[in-house]
């Protein structure tokens, strides 16, 4: 279920959504092993996500070889309950109009790793160097989830959320896990049935409607607000904008092609 969190104000909206706290749960999958120190690179902290994230090279396998791919993937160091908030889907919020106008090899690039917000007509595009195969993982770490091996379900969803901060609405993508990882997991998301594979793979499936309905969503406002600031987390919506003053419903943010 993608829900789209509004309200008239701060105090207000911190009460429709449980905390952590509150969503705790012990019934996780099983931890996997500690990983080798010198194999892993801590995340600095940084407010747009959890502080308990850490990359390694990934144990998503290639359906073809049997052997897992050579990509790195995010990792929780510790056990994460289905509704855990993972962070926010970071980078250069761009209009439609301005994408598009972009010089085709620019799009190229930033294609690998941009979400489009096709409500509101926006690509989340993070930035990437010249000769860069991605873009800074410290600065945008959720760009390291992988899709999950084929015939293995993912763990996190992204939803589109227009959020009020009590000064203005802003547009986002909060990336949730939907059911319990365990200590050392790596977390997995379904990109969705338009995003352009080139037929390199066959990804797993995305979590199930089911999965993401029962889930009890840790309240992204705190997170937010913690990120006042910086553009690369929001975007603000015209004072005027058609979106209404209570809660609806918004379509999945579309992940557009990598690779």
């Amino acid at each position: 279920m993608w829900f789209h969190a509004q309200d008239d104000s701060v105090s207000n909206a911190l009460k429709m959504f449980p905390t952590l706290a509150d969503v705790i749960n012990l019934d996780s999958e099983d931890d996997d092993p500690e990983p080798d120190a010198a194999a892993t690179t801590p995340l600095t902290p940084n407010p747009s996500r959890r502080n308990d994230l850490y990359m390694r090279r990934s144990k998503v396998r290639d359906a073809m070889t049997g052997l897992p791919i050579d990509e790195l993937g995010l990792f929780t160091s510790v056990a994460l309950p289905a509704g855990a908030l993972v962070g926010f889907y970071t980078g250069h919020f761009i209009d439609e109009e301005r994408y598009t106008a972009l010089p085709e090899r620019a799009r190229e690039l930033l294609n690998r790793y941009a979400v489009g917000i096709d409500e509101h007509e926006l690509t989340i595009a993070p930035p990437m160097a010249v000769g860069a195969n991605h873009p800074d993982f410290q600065m945008h770490a959720m760009g390291l989830i992988n899709e999950p091996s084929e015939g293995e379900r993912s763990n996190v969803f992204a939803q589109t959320r227009v959020l009020d901060t009590g000064y203005h609405q802003v547009v986002c993508v909060v990336m949730y896990t939907c059911r319990p990882i365990g200590r050392n997991g790596e977390l997995r998301w379904w990109y969705g049935g338009a995003y352009n594979r080139d037929g390199r793979y066959v990804p797993g499936e995305g979590c199930t409607a089911e999965s993401i309905n029962a889930a009890r969503l840790e309240d992204p406002l705190p997170m937010l607000m913690a990120c006042v600031g910086m553009a690369h987390v929001y975007h603000p919506l015209p004072e005027h904008s058609d979106a209404s003053s209570g809660d609806e419903w918004l379509p999945p943010p579309t992940r557009l092609k990598r690779g």
